[in-house]
């Protein structure tokens, strides 16, 4: 549960606080790195429409050129004299336009097309994941808490009913034994009611970018709550 717990974090103010299943759920949707994730791919598939559409589209493609030459004569010329230098240079320009390639441009946007309706319906598959995570880790954390509280009543009741013994004992009333007894029926309520106190306080804390969910304020660990009498 702490991954999905994870997915549901949530920032208020820097501090956690209680939240509705609509803001845990749309928590998940902004935050979840694994839907951050899908949608960066998604983008990047997006792209291979344009690509092979591309196909479509002319092709400019350039060139030019330069060189210097010198020439020497020997013996030298009345006319030209004995040496000439020049520096010919030239460019060319030339656009492509494709007319038939063997349907090849058309099969490739297809092909584009399909993978990106693909990609969207993962994406979608991806969200409806988490989501179901996130209402999963929401609904368990409200399920424990329950069971907590009625949990720290029950710890509650046994130690009144532990002080109750106590002070029969001391009146006279009950042995040892009740009180003994009386003891270890709280233990035993205390004991089964920690391991949810943790699950409280570990689902507390916070996760990914210091956020935090929990639909109620956290609980302190019974121990600390309910105090053994002497």
């Amino acid at each position: 549960m702490t991954a999905s717990v994870a997915a549901l974090s949530f920032a208020a103010s820097g501090e956690a606080r209680a939240e509705t299943l609509k803001e845990a759920l749309n928590a998940a949707y902004k935050y979840n790195p694994r839907l951050d994730a899908a949608r960066a791919l998604q983008r990047a598939t997006d792209e291979e429409v344009p690509r092979a559409l591309s196909g479509y589209r002319p092709t400019i493609a350039g060139s030019a050129d330069s060189t210097y030459e010198v020439t020497t004569i020997k013996p030298p010329s009345p006319i030209n004299g004995s040496a000439s230098a020049g520096n010919p240079r030239g460019y060319a320009v030339g656009l492509t336009q494709p007319l038939f390639r063997g349907f090849r441009t058309k099969n490739a946007v297809s092909l584009a097309e399909a993978t990106v309706r693909a990609g969207w319906e993962s994406l979608r598959n991806s969200e409806s994941s988490v989501l179901l995570e996130a209402v999963t880790a929401f609904g368990d954390v409200v399920r424990d808490q329950a069971i907590l509280t009625l949990r720290e009543n029950n710890v509650t009741v046994l130690t009144r009913d532990l002080s109750a013994t106590q002070a029969r004992f001391q009146a006279g009333e009950v042995t040892r034994t009740d009180v003994e007894q009386a003891k270890a029926r709280r233990a035993g309520a205390v004991a089964i009611s920690s391991p949810l106190a943790c699950v409280a306080c570990d689902a507390h804390k916070p996760g990914m970018n210091g956020r935090s969910v929990l639909p109620t304020s956290c609980p302190c660990c019974v121990s600390s709550v309910v105090t053994w009498p002497r």
